[in-house]
């Protein structure tokens, strides 16, 4: 299964949808315990080491050693988290059938999205916006959200897989412009990216291994194309996109402290 069809014709199989129904409902539920599990041992272990630390049964080096090893494991727990938050949140992108249009201004859009991928990624990488021309497209916002995290997250792991030979900021610019009459968006960056290849489906290398065969099942569900090179991505519209009859998006923002958030389940664990 190493070509873009070969791979579109198993997801639109029943068995697939299927399986790919099964793993987003158990990943789901398997995220949620984990959550849950969390904030109660975070909650009553440090309630109760922090009664002890008063009453003088244990130290403070103890107590602070204790509660180290929490937030250590609150870390990890919130790491797996978004591993299984994502694995559901691209298999329903893969099942989705046929999703709603609405018009989006490009410019609007894509400073939009900046700003919620700086959110989450703080300091630690750039992403910034270079205003070449504003355009109105027609898309599915969520989905195309996805497509553009979904390249955002492989660069910044070629980063990681790279740390001794990538010394520079991981860096992202974001563009929109018309050529030859064809709505075009690019995110390009600055990392070198390495294709991935295996001969065996990895617990959670899937997503990884057909990272340019998921894009493109995603694109075909928007009828948009997408040109994937080792250091940019272009998602390009139809002429034709601007479509009066398709109802105009609303620009909103992501909530600060949404934990649940598109852009905190695929840049939470970077």
């Amino acid at each position: 299964m190493d070509k873009n069809n070969e791979f579109m014709d198993f997801c639109s199989s029943e068995y697939a949808k299927k399986l790919f129904k099964s793993f987003s409902n158990i990943t789901n539920y398997a995220a949620l315990c984990y959550r849950n599990s969390n904030d109660i041992l975070r909650m009553e272990l440090t309630a109760n080491l922090k009664d002890n630390s008063s009453d003088g049964k244990i130290s403070e080096d103890y107590l602070n050693s204790c509660l180290e090893s929490v937030n250590h494991h609150s870390e990890l727990t919130g790491s797996i988290n978004c591993i299984l938050q994502r694995v559901s949140v691209l298999c329903s992108a893969i099942l989705t059938k046929q999703p709603d249009l609405r018009q989006i201004r490009s410019v609007t859009y894509l400073r939009n999205f900046a700003t919620d991928c700086q959110r989450i990624l703080g300091d630690k990488y750039e992403i910034k916006v270079i205003t070449n021309e504003d355009f109105i497209f027609s898309s599915f916002k969520e989905l195309l959200d996805i497509t553009m995290l979904h390249f955002i997250r492989n660069a910044c792991r070629s980063a990681y897989d790279l740390e001794n030979e990538f010394s520079a900021p991981v860096s992202f610019e974001l563009s929109a412009c018309i050529k030859n009459g064809t709505p075009e968006i690019t995110v390009n960056t600055n990392v070198h990216m390495q294709q991935l290849s295996s001969d065996t489906i990895d617990t959670m290398d899937f997503f990884e291994i057909f990272s340019n065969e998921i894009t493109e099942t995603i694109a075909a569900k928007l009828n948009i194309k997408t040109e994937i090179g080792s250091s940019h991505m272009t998602i390009k519209f139809p002429a034709d996109s601007a479509d009066d009859r398709i109802t105009a998006e609303q620009p909103r923002k992501q909530l600060i402290n949404e934990g649940n958030s598109i852009f905190r389940i695929m840049l939470g664990d970077l």
